[in-house]
């Protein structure tokens, strides 16, 4: 229920009030004022809509218009996109990013429509409805950063669901058609492209998401690791003694993890609850997961051993060690070592498995209805290759704060922002920022997707299960996996015996079969 609880409030923090690029604007923000979001709830603890619509600070963009009368020469290219979550929200430098387009000598500019998922009259529970809405609704839509997260129906697939109703643009024959995208293509490996496609076909690329990653990793205080002796080449649980010595020495907790994450553990394609076999090549319980069962017992020894510390009540800055239970992406990485610690120096990150490829939720596209696909594609390829550009879209301008929800969001950051134009290879965040990435974070990145490999489950790279039609159950068994009380038993056999129970009352078998009927489907299409 926590985690539960956390998206749909992530999902409200950024339910903001936007105009799209066919209405009206000013120049200047429009705003309205609130300290605090506890206004926004009453005697019952439910959301009070009127309250929360003048909770945050209001901005109208550019229209298509506006911007068309600016640059009258120019195609004007909207863009269709939306901030999440809410802390790291961040207003785009329009009138900056088109002046650079102008000086490259791009026969296009850009608008930014946000969507609009709260209004005075209207109220959306789901935002997949919120994009598709008003994807439908503008008169032009040209590229589009994607929608994954829904509330209400647990229907976390609305990527995959957008590609299978055709609004996304095949983007293979794009790439072939100039030497300078075949040139970034071949820059990157064929796995990287793959971890992209959805049943073969590439619809988007580049941005916050990357489908890279290890099943665990953690975060060692690098000074503390360094002045007792940590060997780096060996497991957490074989140093104990080093764990307890710190402890004693210096005051602090020795292990901390995220108990609530535990469910992240050997996930097949981003469904919770479901894991994969190798061995068999089908889909199965989590409660049945090789990975899970693994993590799970270095967890126990570590509690039994008292140097464990749940990361809800014990911080990374309060800890020796804090493990990261989340599947290990580059995203995550990046973001997670800026949330935690503003000098990142002071951490050392290390992969409890090795790095491998797998399904990526996304990227960056081309709307299938737009009329200026190879002008789109010319923009989102300079998005992933100019280093100036994608910082602009990024974080904004070096020095000038754009955080939107800055006053009402204590811990506002300017970070990553997964629904716009990231690259993990050429960002380089401004030095004023609140917590610097690593100085070598594109080395890093770039060392990463070329040193990755196939494993097990990367056979499972490109396929997208289609959940329509079983909404109802998979939310029913992502919500038992992901509620269930992780590493609260006195076993791990209890532990897992307790997740099959709820994964089965939830209905699993039954998704199952689902699931490997379409895989199988799958893969006779594509390799068999």
């Amino acid at each position: 229920m926590k985690r539960l609880l956390s998206i749909i409030l992530a999902i409200i923090l950024c339910l903001t009030v936007f105009t799209s690029c066919g209405s009206s604007s000013e120049d200047e923000p429009v705003a309205t004022t609130a300290s605090t979001t506890s206004e926004t709830t009453g005697e019952t603890g439910e959301i009070d809509n009127d309250a929360l619509y003048s909770a945050f600070t209001l901005y109208s963009y550019k229209t298509a218009e506006e911007i068309q009368a600016e640059y009258p020469d120019k195609t004007v290219l909207v863009w269709l996109g939306y901030d999440y979550p809410a802390e790291d929200t961040r207003l785009i430098p329009i009138d900056t990013i088109n002046d650079y387009l102008v000086s490259l000598g791009k026969d296009y500019v850009i608008c930014f429509s946000p969507v609009d998922f709260y209004n005075a009259t209207l109220y959306y529970d789901d935002a997949r409805d919120a994009y598709i809405d008003q994807l439908e609704s503008s008169e032009q839509v040209d590229i589009l950063t994607r929608c994954s997260l829904t509330v209400g129906n647990g229907l976390i697939h609305a990527y995959f669901s957008n590609i299978y109703d055709g609004i996304y643009e095949p983007l293979d024959s794009y790439f072939e058609s100039s030497e300078e995208a075949m040139a970034y293509y071949n820059s990157l490996p064929e796995e990287y492209w793959d971890s992209f496609r959805v049943n073969g076909i590439l619809y988007n690329f580049g941005g916050y998401e990357v489908g890279v990653r290890a099943d665990c990793y953690y975060y060692i205080n690098t000074e503390l690791a360094e002045k007792y002796g940590w060997d780096f080449d060996k497991t957490i649980t074989e140093q104990l003694d080093i764990v307890e010595e710190v402890m004693q020495t210096e005051g602090c907790a020795g292990v901390s993890a995220g108990y609530s994450s535990a469910y992240n553990i050997g996930r097949f394609v981003y469904m919770d609850g479901i894991s994969f076999d190798s061995e068999n090549g089908v889909a199965v319980s989590s409660a049945d997961s090789e990975e899970l069962e693994a993590y799970l017992e270095m967890m126990y020894e570590l509690k039994n051993a008292g140097v464990l510390e749940n990361y809800d009540i014990v911080g990374l800055d309060d800890c020796f060690i804090f493990i990261n239970p989340l599947r290990f992406e580059i995203r995550s990485h990046i973001q997670r070592i800026v949330d935690s610690k503003d000098n990142t120096e002071d951490y050392t990150v290390v992969p409890m498995s090795d790095y491998y490829y797998t399904q990526a939720l996304g990227g960056i596209g081309i709307y299938s209805g737009s009329e200026y696909k190879s002008e789109a594609f010319d923009f989102i390829l300079l998005s992933q290759t100019d280093s100036y550009l994608n910082n602009l879209l990024t974080y904004g301008i070096e020095g000038e704060d754009y955080n939107i929800f800055d006053g009402v969001v204590s811990d506002a950051r300017p970070v990553l922002n997964m629904f716009r134009f990231y690259s993990p290879l050429i960002s380089l965040p401004y030095s004023d920022s609140s917590g610097d990435m690593p100085k070598n974070m594109n080395e890093l990145c770039k060392e990463i997707l070329e040193t990755a490999t196939p494993a097990d489950e990367s056979e499972a790279i490109g396929f997208a299960f289609d959940v329509r039609g079983y909404e109802e159950l998979y939310a029913a068994v992502e919500s038992a996996a992901s509620n269930h009380s992780y590493l609260y038993y006195s076993s791990v056999e209890e532990d897992l015996a307790a997740l099959k129970s709820e994964l089965e009352e939830a209905g699993i078998d039954e998704l199952l079969e689902e699931v490997n009927r379409q895989y199988s489907e799958w893969r006779a299409n594509n390799y068999d």
